[in-house]
């Protein structure tokens, strides 16, 4: 027999999916219904535990009805997002009330597939693709924001473009390619070696698949031993006390920053540390092979407590988390609307 809790929530969600099929609301109206539901439904206890995350109100679309936009990225005062459009080709700032359309920086060539604000949000580092003789070229770039200038830092190039990441709070970027590392000068920026660098915090990289640590005072690199197979999507928590990262064909790993004690947080991609450094988004979605058959968002605590789907629509495939830096929203986007929504959360 169930647990009281977990029969409110089962007894709740066929209600609501009956409903849902029954009623025929309209979309927004679903929406704003869903949200006051999920934040009665979500603050249940969960076997015993807190939910790791409440949302307030329903979610709120901040992208223009009618075009594809996805992958949403913060700046760091949590007031815009950096966002693409199909096949990551081009970046988008969106403000975050919703008012004014897109604005695109950059050119065709720029793919916002790990796209990264620079530390004081004046930046972005991206990756630029294009496309010669039906063969793909990449290149590293930076994306000035105030002028606008796009400026490749790397040629383009047929082979693997690498992992770039902002280095001395922002004032260069390591790149690392091949399991080479290098060190680019960013156009415009005013670096000091001596202090810039050595108030630069260990970075944390993948390395063919493997996590590496380069300590940026003496330059030394370092693999990390961790759970066993080929790493993607490694994101360090605030703090750099944690990291995450999924097993390609496995699961979701919590792990402390040396790679011990691991947390199997099972099936789920595409992770985002929540500010503090205790919680995290991440995506749960499954597959027929061909196409995405369900994509939800899920928060949980670093020690894999609180587990909560914070979307739990059955037909809409919401992708992509990206906690605000300022803690009090989740942005994602929805692949069956096209559009960018902000979630409010506590």
């Amino acid at each position: 027999m169930l647990p009281a809790s977990n029969l409110a929530a089962e007894i709740f969600l066929r209600f609501y999916a009956l409903n849902s099929s029954v009623i025929k609301y309209g979309w927004e109206m679903k929406q704003a219904f869903r949200g006051a539901a999920l934040l009665w439904l979500i603050s249940l206890p969960l076997g015993g535990q807190t939910p790791a995350a409440i949302i307030v109100g329903a979610p709120r679309p901040v992208t223009p009805e009618g075009s594809l936009f996805m992958a949403p990225s913060w700046s760091p005062n949590s007031e815009e997002l950096a966002v693409t459009t199909a096949n990551y080709q081009g970046v988008y700032l969106v403000d975050i009330t919703g008012h004014g359309e897109p604005v695109q920086y950059g050119d065709e060539t720029v793919s916002a597939l790990g796209v990264q604000w620079s530390p004081a949000g004046e930046r972005l580092l991206v990756y630029l693709v294009r496309y010669e003789h039906r063969r793909r070229h990449g290149a590293i770039g930076v994306i000035d924001l105030s002028s606008g200038e796009l400026t490749a830092l790397t040629p383009f190039d047929t082979r693997p473009t690498g992992e770039a990441t902002w280095l001395s709070g922002g004032q260069e970027i390591h790149l690392n390619k091949r399991g080479a590392s290098r060190v680019l000068p960013v156009p415009g920026a005013t670096l000091n070696k001596q202090t810039d660098r050595a108030a630069s915090e260990t970075l944390y990289y993948l390395d063919r698949g493997q996590v590496a640590r380069l300590t940026p005072g003496t330059g030394e690199v370092a693999a990390i031993e961790t759970v066993p197979g080929r790493k993607l999507n490694l994101k360090i928590s605030p703090g750099s006390t944690k990291m995450v990262f999924e097993i390609v064909g496995g699961h979701l790993w919590v792990t402390a920053i040396d790679g011990s004690n691991p947390v199997d947080l099972g099936p789920g991609y595409r992770p985002s540390w929540a500010p503090d450094g205790t919680r995290l988004a991440f995506m749960a979605a499954t597959d027929d092979g061909h196409q995405y058959t369900s994509a939800d968002i899920i928060v949980v605590n670093a020690d894999g407590t609180g587990r909560v789907n914070i979307t739990a629509t059955e037909h809409r495939l919401e992708m992509n988390p990206a906690w605000s830096p300022d803690g009090r929203a989740i942005a994602y986007d929805a692949m069956d609307t096209g559009r960018v929504y902000v979630l409010e959360v506590q």
